[in-house]
């Protein structure tokens, strides 16, 4: 109940800092300033869906930031498959850049390495995206080239993949109660 009580307390404190600083940033949009305010473009966070023949899909969230800058989170430890070793996946850094009203493109890289922590791969992943008529969807081409530490390429994959963009949803649980004071 302590924590509660400390944790309502820092928000109120938020709050009236805010409120005494006026609307300024904290009450704006994280996106008021980026292309999807205006209901068109890229800009924003996605859970994509990869495809590549002959393997099972793999699940990602990605983000394209208003500056260029793009991040890719893929789950941390894919499972090992085929008698493959467990790895370890960084999240990916990279660029993207809209290539006209409806498609971008994008180039990441991530680094793998095994559960001792020995660098495997680097992992770098280009995508070409076309954005679907409602502005929540796309779809497109990706490939990806796998490099050993001394940079030599090891293998070449390529495949589909949708995107969803991650929209604000409400609330749908009420509190019980009120926190003890």
């Amino acid at each position: 109940m302590r924590r509660i009580s400390v944790l309502i307390a820092f928000l109120a404190i938020v709050l009236v800092v805010a409120l005494g600083f006026g609307p300024g940033p904290f009450l704006t949009s994280a996106q008021d300033s980026s292309p999807i305010a205006d209901g068109h473009g890229f800009v924003g966070s996605w859970r994509l869906t990869g495809s590549t023949p002959g393997s099972p899909s793999t699940q990602s969230l990605d983000t394209f930031m208003a500056d260029g800058t793009y991040l890719d989170s893929d789950l941390p430890v894919p499972a090992g498959a085929d008698g493959e070793a467990v790895t370890i996946s960084t999240a990916g850094h990279g660029i993207w850049q809209q290539t006209s009203a409806t498609t971008a493109q994008v180039t990441f890289v991530d680094l793998v390495s095994d559960l001792q922590g020995n660098f495997l791969t680097s992992e770098t992943i280009s995508l070409q995206a076309t954005l679907g008529a409602d502005g929540n969807t796309f779809s497109g081409i990706f490939s990806v080239s796998v490099a050993d530490p001394s940079g030599k390429v090891v293998a070449e994959v390529t495949g589909t993949v949708q995107g969803t963009r991650i929209t604000l949803q409400p609330i749908t649980a009420s509190p019980t109660g009120s926190p003890a004071a």
